[in-house]
């Protein structure tokens, strides 16, 4: 299986584990399980940026509720009204990563939480609807601030997407607000790139990391939400490879 084939089976089976009582060890067991199965391996575990103070220690990430990015699976078991984003990404047996997402509600969201869910997969789209040979990244930046203000919510202004390959993080990296000192390419037919804006109802865009080094939450503890695909850039628009997630299921 390709990368993006993997990802997206990966996340399909974890979702659909995903209920109270759940926890994001057991989660964390149906990943490896999966991968393996599919004949790929996490990248996930043990990568060890630069900027990182240890090893990430876990195929998956876990964000729970207020929880942003990185979150390392625990024995916190689900609850009714929690939001749960699984982020990963994988190997496939040719060394090309696969790296996608997508938040799932357990059981009954109310009204404010699940607006946010449904406005983060639709900026996913908005921004991919944009995407084609020739764009600059800096007009996706401004179509995904303007998306997400006009639905009042907040994107993060710290987390990025990315161009994908034989690593997790390449260039060009798909920022979604416009900020002093950010580095804008145009895209090209054939790019891979991972499309992720993070979105909260709160007012923090951009979050503190835990004394764990890995997990990132929102100070003011509002929920954060976010839905990631890979695609690959066309002279006309974009394919978008992975499967986990429709605008129809959320």
């Amino acid at each position: 299986m390709k990368a993006h084939e993997i990802v997206s089976e990966v996340l399909k089976r974890m979702a659909a584990t995903a209920r109270p009582g759940v926890t994001g060890l057991m989660l964390e067991d149906v990943a490896i399980k999966v991968i393996n199965e599919c004949g790929g391996h996490s990248y996930n575990k043990g990568y060890f940026p630069s900027w990182a103070t240890k090893p990430y220690p876990a195929a998956t990430c876990i964000n729970i509720n207020h929880f942003i990015a990185h979150g390392v699976p625990s024995n916190y078991k689900f609850r009714d009204g929690d939001i749960v984003n699984i982020d990963l990404s994988v190997v496939d047996p040719d060394g090309i990563c696969g790296d996608a997402a997508l938040t799932v509600p357990i059981g009954d969201l109310n009204k404010r939480t699940e607006r946010l869910l449904r406005v983060a997969a639709n900026t996913t789209y908005e921004v991919i609807r944009h995407i084609k040979n020739g764009v600059l990244t800096d007009d996706l930046a401004r179509i995904t601030q303007r998306f997400v203000w006009n639905h009042n919510l907040l994107v993060n202004r710290r987390f990025t997407g990315h161009g994908i390959g034989v690593k997790m993080h390449e260039f060009p990296k798909i920022y979604s607000t416009i900020e002093d000192g950010q580095v804008y390419e145009t895209l090209k037919t054939g790019d891979i790139l991972c499309i992720e804006p993070i979105l909260t109802t709160g007012t923090d865009d951009i979050g503190v990391t835990l004394d764990d080094g890995w997990t990132v939450i929102t100070r003011d503890r509002m929920p954060s939400a976010m839905f990631e695909h890979m695609v690959r850039v066309t002279d006309d628009g974009c394919e978008v490879l992975t499967t986990h997630f429709s605008l129809d299921a959320i």
